[in-house]
């Protein structure tokens, strides 16, 4: 049992380790039947297409805002009468 407040280590893997890792959590279930795989492409393109569509629409505001007349303020020193 860890105590409370110690600090624990992972331990660390090589970097063809850390490539297994991933991969094994990113790849397709081995047993995945052709229905279940085409529904995953299915979610996979529509998240795509969202993911797009969200990347788009922040470019086309990047755009505007270049765009865009800069604001600026103006501070009046002096004595008025």
């Amino acid at each position: 049992m860890v105590r409370p407040g110690a600090q624990t280590t992972m331990p660390s893997l090589s970097p063809a380790g850390q490539i297994m890792f991933w991969a094994s959590l990113l790849s397709p279930p081995t047993n995945e039947t052709r229905k279940k795989r085409w529904e995953r492409w299915a979610r996979e393109r529509h998240a795509k297409k969202v993911s797009d569509e969200i990347d788009d629409e922040i470019e086309k505001e990047r755009e505007l805002d270049k765009k865009a007349p800069k604001e600026f303020r103006i501070l009046l020193l002096g004595k008025f009468s």
